[in-house]
């Protein structure tokens, strides 16, 4: 039966338990409960009696609109009401869909939609760069939507006051808008190219050095991983991804059955982020980590991909769930991190550290790592001093008759 309307002081009971049937952890069951709290609130303060979608609406509208609450409580409390309409409709549960919040209003979020699309097809960006771009653009259409500014009207004013926020003044805001703009102009949809406006938009790009950790650290991470738990099968096998094979977070998480070769011992992927296809070694260790999670941690369930998350609803992991499960095993090791990242990524340096100070060449490292050009793998030299001081010239010797001329002046104090 749906049951479309739910009487206030039913509305906290039925809902924790809906959420319980969804087999969320208790956390996140606690985190929604919290947030409905907030609603039950509103109702009461207004006087209202049955809770229905159109509440909901309307508790979002006040609650957010009303407030300065950062971006992630509103995420969440949009995720609260919504799955309470789930509850109430008696739907089953749903992975929200991250895409629909790209609304591009207004005919800058149509070019801004257009460009996404040309990024797409004449660069071949990946869906993760798409989502990215399309979430800074939809910014920028809304900004300009709300300010009815239009094609034809924008001008320096109106992304002076787009980029005032120190959010959208970001390096890659900023590049992007400024392409986007520049894209604008070639389609004949600006009368000027307002791309020389960001001349003037001032941003510092600190420079990047690589974090990586040594053997031993990377062996004493790999040693606190509980490998008689599901999730410890799983953990251990992503990080002998990482570690032993460089592979990025994405790559991992992507992995599915028919990447494997295991008549050849081969892992072959088309890497997420450069589309650039690459063979790799299925090294014993890794293989039998594998093995191991599939046969005894991997919940059964017909997704392709290999790694999948511990609770229900079982699905795909997500690449920022890999760094977080790998930044807590290192933690718990205790190993320094000043100074150093702990994703994920911080597995694929160390692995080009390792292999540049066995004596590997750059070109090697370069395909080990599936990078596109050279540049990305020199970045690995500027924190490699023996490799740095291979390179250097020394310095030639000088005839004491040189500091002797003219009377030797070099010598005067």
């Amino acid at each position: 039966m749906r049951k479309n309307q739910i009487k206030t002081d039913e509305l906290y009971q039925l809902y924790k338990v809906g959420l319980q049937g969804f087999q969320l952890s208790p956390v996140t069951v606690e985190q929604h409960t919290r947030n409905i709290r907030h609603l039950i609130e509103f109702m009461e303060d207004n006087s209202i009696a049955m809770y229905t979608s159109d509440v909901g609406k309307l508790f979002l509208q006040h609650f957010i609109e009303g407030s300065d609450i950062e971006h992630l409580p509103k995420l969440r409390l949009n995720r609260a009401i919504a799955l309470l309409n789930m509850i109430a409709n008696d739907e089953p549960y749903m992975l929200k869909s991250r895409a629909v919040v790209h609304e591009f209003p207004g005919d800058v979020g149509k070019m801004a939609r257009k460009y996404i699309n040309h990024l797409r097809q004449s660069l071949k960006i990946s869906e993760s760069s798409s989502f990215c771009y399309g979430s800074i653009l939809n910014y920028l259409s809304i900004y300009m939507d709300m300010h009815d500014v239009t094609l034809c009207s924008m001008d320096h004013d109106d992304l002076a006051g787009f980029f005032s926020s120190s959010h959208n003044s970001r390096p890659q805001v900023v590049m992007l808008v400024k392409r986007f703009l520049q894209f604008l102009f070639e389609e004949g949809k600006t009368k000027i190219n307002l791309s020389y406006s960001l001349a003037n938009v001032r941003y510092r790009r600190k420079e990047k050095l690589p974090s990586y950790y040594d053997k031993d650290e990377i062996l004493k991470i790999e040693s606190v991983v509980d490998r008689s738990s599901p999730i410890g099968k799983r953990d251990y096998a992503i990080i002998l991804l990482a570690s032993r094979l460089g592979l990025r977070a994405s790559d991992i998480v992507g992995l599915t059955f028919t990447n494997l070769d295991w008549d050849n011992s081969l892992i072959i992927l088309s890497q997420q982020k450069t589309k650039k296809d690459i063979t790799l070694p299925l090294l014993p260790e890794i293989g039998n980590a594998i093995i191991d999670y599939i046969k005894n941690g991997r919940p059964q369930s017909n997704f392709k991909t290999i790694f999948l998350t511990a609770g229900h609803p079982y699905r795909k992991m997500s690449p920022v769930r890999v760094s977080t499960r790998l930044s807590e095993y290192i933690n718990r090791v205790g190993i320094s991190t000043r100074g150093r990242h702990k994703g994920c990524h911080s597995l694929r340096h160390s692995l080009a550290m390792s292999l540049l100070q066995s004596g590997a060449s750059l070109s090697i490292i370069k395909e080990c790592l599936g990078h596109e050009s050279s540049e990305s793998t020199m970045c690995y030299l500027a924190v490699n001093i023996p490799s740095l001081l291979d390179c250097s010239l020394d310095v030639p010797p000088v005839e004491e008759s040189f500091y002797r001329q003219k009377g030797g002046i070099f010598y005067e104090k």
